[in-house]
């Protein structure tokens, strides 16, 4: 065949040019929906709606967490991506807990106030760099469809760090939230206790479209390109898993937590995921609290939920939610 001489015809140019402008569509999508924009300041509050009346409570909190000394870890997950993390040990014999921050977040913020909560309860916090975010390695964030295996990667370094029968818990916020939520998916360990969500979304999917159509006023059918930008350059099918699936057939104890006033992850998400396993999933909702500070609105209530979950997982007897 005599390439050189080979040309096109109108109809082919066309193709070739709505390919180019699908191809060019898609990465920008890409760079903006997928890839995570660090914030300037990690100790600053980002707060929505009325929620910044808490400001000086807030920043309060992520000053003491600042301050308060700890381990850094460095594991590396199933796919070779260097994950970090900050160990800040408890009491002896005391549950890890394993937290995970939410999307463009950091955990050293998205868990001011609920690392707060279980440094007074004795326990081992670890906070993770979710892939992609933070000092982790990783293209982009993959909205939890990546990052579930992750957990068993530091589920597995806390149980190789404090024995075998170190009582452990899963907690995330946000994206975080979802990611803990879909570990429902894989295999785990006996060790893993039990699974608090603070406001999650059921899947990338939902989500993504939800901000699309409902917060920017964009047309569904850009899902479209957005679902070929997360295959093409993100790696990752967004209709992979929802929450909803992950959760159905688990017996693992689980939390939910959601502001009734969220504006990001609207409340409705977390009850379609509860709904789908009742017996192992008990959800709390907060009157008019935003995005992931439902502890800001109600503190008292907050802790109490999260404390009493604590004990029943760990069989220290039932306690009025």
């Amino acid at each position: 065949m005599d390439f050189e001489n080979l040309q096109f015809g109108p109809v082919a140019n066309v193709v070739v040019f709505l390919i180019f402008i699908l191809f060019a569509a898609s990465y920008i999508i890409y760079f903006m929906t997928f890839l995570p924009k660090k914030p300037k300041d990690e100790f600053e509050p980002m707060l929505l709606g009325d929620a910044v009346k808490y400001y000086d409570r807030c920043k309060a909190l992520i000053e003491k967490l600042r301050d308060r000394e700890y381990e850094e870890v460095v594991v590396k997950s199933y796919d070779k991506v260097k994950l970090y993390g900050r160990l800040y040990r408890g009491e002896e014999g005391a549950p890890v807990d394993i937290c995970f921050h939410g999307y463009n977040g950091n955990s050293r913020r998205d868990f001011a106030g609920g690392a707060d909560i279980m440094m007074r309860a004795g326990h081992t916090v670890l906070l993770v760099d979710q892939r992609g975010q933070g000092r982790s390695e990783g293209r982009c964030p993959t909205f939890g469809i990546k990052e579930r295996f992750d957990t068993i990667t530091w589920i597995k370094y806390a149980i190789n760090e404090f024995g075998d029968d170190v009582d452990i818990f899963l907690v995330g916020v946000s994206m975080g939230a979802t990611t803990v939520l879909m570990a429902n998916d894989l295999k785990l360990p006996e060790n893993l206790k039990g699974i608090i969500a603070d406001c999650p979304f059921n899947s990338p999917y939902d989500i993504i479209e939800y901000v699309m159509t409902k917060k920017k006023h964009l047309p569904s059918a850009l899902m479209l390109i957005e679902d070929l930008s997360a295959q093409l350059f993100a790696g990752f099918d967004l209709r992979n898993l929802s929450c909803a699936t992950a959760v159905k057939g688990s017996r693992i104890p689980m939390l939910i937590i959601h502001g009734e006033g969220d504006t990001y992850v609207p409340e409705y998400m977390s009850k379609e995921i509860a709904d789908a396993n009742p017996d192992f999933i008990e959800r709390h909702t907060f009157p008019d609290a935003e995005h992931g500070v439902s502890f800001l609105y109600d503190p008292e209530r907050y802790e109490k939920i999260c404390l009493d979950f604590y004990d029943r997982c760990l069989g220290k007897g039932e306690a009025e939610a």
